[in-house]
């Protein structure tokens, strides 16, 4: 990765490759990673079309900030969430087969997105604090669903559009499940660390974060148990993303050094 550089969010592909989004990169902003040959190249699509930054925020010249999600859709396309001014946010499609932005697929909507996660279904889920929001990807639309009895700000896929919610907001160490197609959420679960929030992937049922301050341990969920407990911590402290390809758990680096670690349950 280019000096002074560091990654914003990542999705998985259907090819199984990583999609990185680098803030910092100059006119290289997208990376693609192969789990495969453990090798990145540069995919350097256009800019971004068309946002407006919130004041103060840091972002790049080529239009990528701290506050952008990315999530891989059914239909081939990985959409990024960005905010502009005003009450509005917008939701971009970017097509990795022609490395272009689908200039008319934004969809405007009124609720800041804390996470996104690909749903079983191809659907892309919007976690807005204390709801989580499906974007229909082939009507193109945003549908409302119930909250929650607490706010989160990170989300996982943990099975068939069921979808954990973690790291409660203002501290309490939460975790609850919302059940899609119910349209129901669980009693929250206490678990240890991300009180200030992290990132989340389900492998074989297996739900896997990293805490945010420090990045020192990944908390971990025991599907069977239905327990939580503190697992062992990545090799560096870092963490923009928890994902999972190939069968490995990959914990994608935002600090000075950009890497990508893979860890077997």
């Amino acid at each position: 990765m280019p000096a002074g550089s560091r990654i914003a969010d990542a999705a998985v592909t259907a090819d199984g490759r990583i999609h990185a989004w680098v803030i910092g990169a100059g006119d290289e902003p997208v990376r693609a990673y192969d789990p495969a040959s453990h090798s990145w190249s540069l995919e350097a699509p256009a800019a971004l079309p068309g946002p407006i930054p919130f004041e103060g925020e840091l972002v790049d010249e080529w239009g990528y900030g701290d506050e952008s999600e990315v999530a891989a859709g059914g239909d081939g396309l990985i959409y990024m969430t960005w905010g502009v001014a005003g009450p509005e946010f917008r939701l971009f499609a970017y097509d990795p087969a022609t490395r272009r932005w689908e200039r008319d697929a934004a969809v405007v909507f009124d609720e800041f997105v804390f996470d996104m996660a690909s749903g079983t279904d191809g659907d892309i889920y919007l976690l807005t604090g204390s709801k989580v929001l499906r974007f229909d990807v082939d009507e193109r639309r945003i549908e409302d669903a119930p909250e929650a009895t607490a706010g989160f700000n990170s989300l996982a896929a943990a099975g068939n559009r069921v979808f954990a919610a973690f790291g409660g907001i203002g501290g309490t160490g939460d975790a609850a499940f919302y059940d899609a197609a119910r349209l129901t959420w669980s009693a929250p679960e206490e678990q240890p660390g991300m009180e200030f929030g992290g990132w989340a992937a389900d492998l074989d049922g297996w739900l896997y974060g990293v805490q945010i301050e420090p990045y020192s341990f990944l908390v971990v969920r025991d599907p069977a148990a239905g327990e939580w407990m503190a697992g062992a911590g990545p090799p560096a402290p870092l963490g923009s993303d928890v994902l999972v390809a190939d069968g490995n758990l990959y914990v994608i680096g935002s600090g000075v050094q950009n890497a990508v670690f893979e860890r077997k349950p």
